[in-house]
């Protein structure tokens, strides 16, 4: 119903994604098993990373494409409608790589970058804590400097993959003195290194790939500090950035809308098969129908946003799943605040102009579109 209008270029870039995952999709579904699964996700990222397909917003200098974000979302949306299976370690991929890439020396870009996009080696991350959540900053985990080596203590919780990971981007505080913000590093840490403990958080379903992260006096190499010492939260917030961004709304999107033509599918055929009791059903189908697109018309105008700034932005965490139909409506705003609150309009970020209708980036090669309005178009 809503779409993009996208250059040759960038449906020549679909074409070559979509011939690829037809030849090489597996056939069968991931297992159940936990041991088992990791292996099949394993060689499935492998599989990606041998064909180009992981990482392909990395530059081409690290084993990437350089992708725009526009060829990511279709990477995204094609990767959805494929239903093709996860990979092993998105974390490193999509948070650690682009991480060690913009902050890392040379030296801990050719150690630690290679096996990545391959998954030969996993990452966790040592983020959160029991009582540092959503205000991070209130981190207690501290690293004292001892010589050539950083030794920490402390607890993390809420870490995936930690129980089999080689690796873990983890957030300390070095400066005890220095205000909260200020005096946070970021460290490289070695997951078998003595003195670190996990303990699974299983959850309702009987998972366990959460953890918490337990370090009693872990010596940390000093060059394994990504960044400057006590200068840990700019890199935390670009790292965030990636996780928080809109991406993974255009996966959901596709998802969603898969779903909810599944079930349109599926009401159709029971009432074709003489079904006489699916009247109630009839709105809840209607509904989740009508939230999929509304929910794929609101990633589009995100998008917008996100190609005129080219940086996240405020708008990044409006996208919210919609609620489950048939369980009680509850008012929820996805209402961004535009970026024309904040400061003069400009039709996007290639063009300065104030009138839209004056765009030039269609014949500069930026963004297809001319107005706002025109960002989600009927099909």
């Amino acid at each position: 119903m809503f779409g993009v209008t996208y250059t040759p270029a960038e449906e020549g870039f679909r074409a070559e994604l979509r011939a690829w995952l037809e030849a090489n999709l597996p056939r069968a579904s991931a297992p159940e098993d936990e041991a088992e699964q990791r292996r099949f996700r394993h060689a499935w990222q492998r599989a990606l990373a041998e064909g180009g397909w992981v990482g392909i917003q990395w530059p081409r200098a690290h084993g990437g494409r350089g992708a725009s974000l526009r060829e990511q979302i279709i990477f995204t949306e094609e990767m959805a409608r494929a239903r093709a299976p996860e990979i092993l370690d998105p974390v490193s991929v999509n948070i650690v790589g682009p991480t060690l890439i913009r902050f890392g020396t040379p030296a801990q870009q050719a150690r630690w970058l290679p096996p990545i996009r391959p998954a030969d080696q996993v990452w966790c991350l040592g983020f959160s804590e029991p009582n540092a959540g959503s205000d991070l900053a209130s981190l207690r985990c501290r690293a004292r400097r001892d010589g050539d080596h950083w030794v920490v203590s402390g607890q993390k919780v809420w870490s995936s993959k930690a129980h089999f990971a080689d690796w873990c981007l983890l957030l300390v505080r070095t400066g005890p003195e220095a205000p909260k913000h200020e005096g946070i590093s970021c460290l490289v840490v070695d997951m078998r290194t003595p003195g670190i403990t996990w303990r699974p958080l299983v959850q309702l379903s009987g998972r366990s790939e959460f953890n918490q992260l337990f370090f009693e006096d872990v010596r940390v190499p000093a060059e394994n500090v990504v960044g400057a010492v006590n200068g840990g939260w700019p890199i935390i917030r670009a790292a965030l950035a990636h996780e928080r961004g809109t991406l993974w709304a255009f996966d959901f999107k596709v998802r969603l809308q898969n779903g909810s033509r599944a079930l349109a599918d599926l009401y159709r055929r029971c009432r074709e098969r003489g079904r006489a009791d699916l009247a109630a059903f009839r709105p809840r189908v209607a509904q989740a129908w009508i939230e999929a697109e509304v929910f794929g018309a609101h990633t589009l105008r995100i998008l917008s946003w996100r190609w005129r700034s080219r940086a996240p932005t405020r708008s990044s965490g409006a996208t919210r799943a919609p609620s489950t139909p048939g369980r009680g409506r509850r008012h929820t705003s996805t209402r961004a605040r535009s970026p024309s609150r904040r400061a003069p309009r400009r039709c996007c970020a290639t063009c300065s102009r104030s009138r839209p209708s004056a765009c030039r980036a269609p014949a500069e090669g930026g963004v297809p579109w001319q107005r706002e309005s025109s960002t989600a178009t009927r099909t």
